[in-house]
C-alpha cells in the first residue's frame, strides 16, 4: 500500500508492506521525503503517526478526529538540500485487541510536516480480527450455520452480532451477541443469546424476551495443535456447549 502527499516544497511518499492486516500484526514500511524546492528545508517536525480515526469526523475534517497511538520521526537537526531526499524506515506493532476497521472508525497512517493531525496526509489501514478470532467465527458460521450481521470494535474486544440458523431448533432465538478478546494468549468468548419465550395465561399469550449468557476461556494448550495450527475440533466442542443452551431438540 502506498500514499503520496505534497506540502510545498516537500514531497512525501509512504509505503506499507501489505494491503490488509489482522489484529496483532506488525505494520512496517518506508517514508521518503524529497525537497522539490530551491532552498534547503529543515526536517524538523516531519512525523509519521499510527492513529485511530473516527470516520465521521475524519470525513468532516473536524478537530479531534484522530487519537495518536505511535510516532516515528526524522532527525530534527538536519537540513534537507534542494532535490535531495531523506528516508525513514518504521515499524509499528499492533495490539492483539486493537481496534478493527468498522463503520465508525479505523487505524490510519498520518504523515507530513506539522503538529496538527487533521492537517497531515492520511492513509487508511484495513484491520481485520485476529486470525484466531477468524477461525472461531469460521466454525460458528460454517459448522453451526450462524450468519454474521455486523462486526465492530468494542472496548478491547471484537463485537459480533449473528443471526441464528433457520432450522426449527433455533426458532426461539432472535440473535446472538458475541464478544471476543485475547487476554495474553487466552481467548475469552462471551455469548449472549437473545431469545423469546411464549407465556400463556387464561386469557392471553405473551412473548417474553430473555437472555441466555455464557462466558468461556480458551487456553492455547487446547485451541492450538502441537504443529501450531488451530484445533478446530476443540473450538467446535466449546461452541457446541454454548449452542446447546438455546437449541431446542425436536423429536419426530
Amino acid at each position: 500500500m502506498k500514499g503520496v502527499s505534497f506540502q510545498n516544497p516537500l514531497e512525501f511518499n509512504v509505503s506499507v508492506e501489505g494491503e490488509k492486516w489482522n489484529q496483532g500484526d506488525e505494520l512496517s514500511g518506508m517514508l521518503t521525503v524529497k525537497n522539490r524546492g530551491t532552498l534547503s528545508v529543515s526536517q524538523g517536525n516531519i512525523r509519521l503517526h499510527l492513529a485511530w480515526g473516527e470516520l465521521k469526523k475524519v470525513r468532516a475534517k473536524a478537530p479531534g478526529a484522530f487519537k495518536l497511538l505511535q510516532t516515528a520521526s526524522l532527525p530534527t537537526d538536519v537540513m534537507l538540500s534542494p532535490d535531495r531526499e531523506a528516508t525513514l524506515s518504521w515499524k509499528f506493532p499492533t495490539d492483539p485487541n486493537c481496534a478493527i476497521t468498522d463503520s465508525s472508525g479505523s487505524l490510519f497512517l498520518l504523515y507530513g510536516q506539522g503538529s496538527v493531525p487533521e492537517t497531515l496526509a492520511q492513509l487508511q489501514l484495513p484491520i481485520h480480527p485476529h486470525l484466531l478470532l477468524q477461525d472461531f467465527l469460521k466454525v460458528l458460521t460454517t459448522d453451526f450455520r450462524f450468519v454474521i450481521k455486523t462486526t465492530k470494535s468494542g472496548k478491547d474486544s471484537v463485537e459480533v452480532k449473528l443471526a441464528p440458523p433457520g432450522s426449527r431448533g433455533f426458532a426461539a432465538v432472535d440473535f446472538l451477541s458475541l464478544s471476543l478478546r485475547l487476554s495474553g494468549e487466552t481467548l475469552a468468548a462471551e455469548y449472549v443469546f437473545h431469545v423469546k419465550k411464549i407465556e400463556a395465561s387464561a386469557a392471553t399469550l405473551a412473548v417474553k424476551k430473555l437472555k441466555r449468557e455464557l462466558a468461556q476461556s480458551l487456553t492455547p494448550d487446547l485451541y492450538r495443535l502441537p504443529s501450531g495450527r488451530t484445533n478446530f475440533e476443540y473450538l467446535e466442542s466449546m461452541i457446541r456447549l454454548a449452542v446447546d443452551l438455546v437449541e431446542a431438540k425436536i423429536l419426530l
